[in-house]
């Protein structure tokens, strides 16, 4: 195995043993679950018109948590970073992703529903869709989201 690959099963296992004693922690009646039709998308300030989400679990301002991204067609979220490595999956739709601190549609990558990618920590990053997208992301301790560009942040409009 390559380092690279040494380093990204690292982290998933990492991520999942933090995001497992997060589930663990709320709650000792069992396990924590929620069907399909129990989960309700709604606003998010960080993210623009078009773009809904909804916290699965945890609290980004006390440690891991997961949360879900509907992202309506052509809706852009513009260069951001975090500063933690987020564990992004696509579950339904084809997200078009790139790194970068401005938007650029030529960098933009095709990842379809089942792709995986590893956010770098502080690293700027963008994403759209050509059509409507749900992709979670699972986040393995408290998290900020920080626009390149502050006029591109919704919460200060």
């Amino acid at each position: 195995m390559n380092l690279q690959r040494i380093a990204i099963v690292s982290t998933l296992l990492f991520g999942s043993m933090v995001v497992s004693a997060a589930v663990q922690a709320q709650g000792e009646s069992g396990a924590k679950t929620l069907a399909a039709s129990e989960i309700k998308f709604g606003e998010s300030p960080q993210l623009p018109k078009g773009a809904k989400a909804v916290l699965l679990m945890g609290d980004p301002k006390q440690g891991a948590y997961v949360n879900r991204v509907q992202l309506s067609a052509n809706v852009k979220i513009m260069p951001h970073s975090h500063p933690t490595e987020n564990l992004l999956t696509v579950l339904s739709g084809t997200l078009l992703y790139a790194e970068g601190d401005k938007f650029d549609a030529a960098k933009l990558k095709s990842y379809p529903a089942g792709s995986f990618i590893v956010e770098t920590p502080n690293k700027p990053h963008f994403l759209t869709a050509k059509g409507a997208v749900v992709f979670q992301v699972s986040v393995p301790g408290k998290s900020s989201f920080d626009y390149v560009d502050a006029k591109d942040d919704p919460r200060k409009k």
